[in-house]
Order: C-alpha cells, then sequence, then structure tokens
C-alpha cells in the first residue's frame, strides 16, 4: 500500500473514531478577499488545509465566488473553533462574519477535508428554465443573509459529491 493511502486510512479512522466520541459541530462563515485569488494561490491554500483539516479531523467545502467565500467546516467542536480561529486571522481577507453553527448528527462533507467549488458566476435560481437569461440570479453574499438557506445550499453540495466528477487534491 503506498503511504498516502496509508496516512489517508489512518486519518479516516481517526476522525470515525473522533465522531463516535464527541457530537460533531460545524460552523458556516462567509469572507470577503482583498483580492480575488488566481487558481495556484488558491490551489495553495487549499492543499495546506487540506493537510491540516486531515491530522485534525475537520471535513467541509469552500465555495468561491470572485472575492466571496463561503466555507462549511464541520468535525470535533475544538478543532473547528480553532481552525475558524485561524482562518478569521488571515489578512487575506476581511468582513468575516459567522452565518450559522451549532451541532450536526453527521458529516455532510465526510468524503472531503476540504472541497472547494468556485463559483466565478451568479447562482441560479432552480426555476426549471434552464439558461434563460431573464431568470434570477443569486449571489453567494445574498444567499449569506438567511442562515438556513446556507445550510440547504452547502448540503445541496455534499449530496452531489457521488455524483459528480471531481477532483480533490491528494
Amino acid at each position: 500500500m503506498p503511504p498516502e493511502d496509508l496516512v489517508e486510512l489512518v486519518c479516516q479512522q481517526q476522525s470515525a473514531a473522533t465522531d463516535l466520541q464527541e457530537p460533531l459541530y460545524y460552523l458556516i462563515y462567509m469572507s470577503r478577499a482583498h483580492d480575488v485569488l488566481d487558481m495556484d494561490m488558491l490551489d495553495a491554500v487549499l492543499e495546506q488545509s487540506h493537510r491540516r483539516n486531515r491530522l485534525v479531523g475537520i471535513t467541509g467545502c469552500l465555495l468561491v465566488q470572485g472575492c466571496v467565500f463561503m466555507q462549511f467546516l464541520e468535525g470535533p467542536r475544538e478543532a473547528v473553533i480553532e481552525t475558524f480561529e485561524r482562518i478569521r486571522n488571515d489578512s487575506r481577507h476581511d468582513r468575516i462574519f459567522v452565518v450559522d453553527q451549532g451541532e450536526q448528527s453527521e458529516r455532510l462533507f465526510s468524503e472531503w477535508f476540504m472541497q472547494c467549488r468556485r463559483l466565478d458566476t451568479d447562482i441560479p435560481f432552480d426555476s426549471g428554465i434552464g439558461n434563460d437569461p431573464i431568470q434570477p440570479r443569486l449571489s453567494l453574499l445574498e444567499l449569506g443573509f438567511d442562515r438556513r438557506a446556507c445550510y440547504a445550499f452547502m448540503a445541496a453540495h455534499a449530496g452531489n459529491a457521488a455524483d459528480e466528477n471531481r477532483s480533490e487534491l491528494p
């Protein structure tokens, strides 16, 4: 077994054991980057997040739309809070606010130590119209004002994980 597969297996087992020992905690926050991150910068941030999250049992998803970030973190409460504090102190962004937080019964992003989706255009409402130019649009920033809608939107991304062909950082 290659060493990276062994590390992955051990991290998954530790994460599962942690989930049995304490309730899962989640936190959704939004922020604004000072500048739009190019793909190389975003990949570097994600690679570092992926390594850290594996060690402390955090999974989640980061959505990026222009300079706006929405992130869902889940795992042991202490690890989620410490990770959020580190994120909040990162000088690359500001206007950071918590949209929602609390306990949940199971992980939404069990397969993703940190998945990222870039939503460079506005999110169309699901009206069944397709790409109608008159169709109303929703931005992440607008979505952030309704905590239940944010949670549902993030959960929908988790539910689609098995259906889509995505690459996750090694």
